[in-house]
């Protein structure tokens, strides 16, 4: 789950960014590999919109959140091809 700014770090510098990231986690593992967290002037509004059926039916849903450095998460791109 989770999309938004993904990046690579190695030697402490961004060396990639992850195109539609997603990570994988257990919860308790997640908020121990919390590093660091932002503060309220940090925080970004993210947003989706979605459509289906027949007259379309349209969503949207947002999550206001700071951004956030953690360790060791196991990310996937969905969109790399093998």
């Amino acid at each position: 789950m989770g999309t938004g700014q993904a990046f690579e770090i190695k030697g402490g510098k961004r060396v990639a960014r992850i195109a539609s990231a997603g990570f994988l986690f257990r919860a308790p593992e997640l908020w121990k590999s919390l590093l660091a967290a932002g503060g309220t002037q940090s925080a970004q509004r993210y947003g989706v919109q979605t459509q289906k059926g027949e007259p379309a039916q349209g969503a949207y849903h947002s999550v206001t959140a700071v951004p956030a450095v953690f360790k060791q998460l196991t990310f996937i791109d969905p969109l790399r091809k093998a």
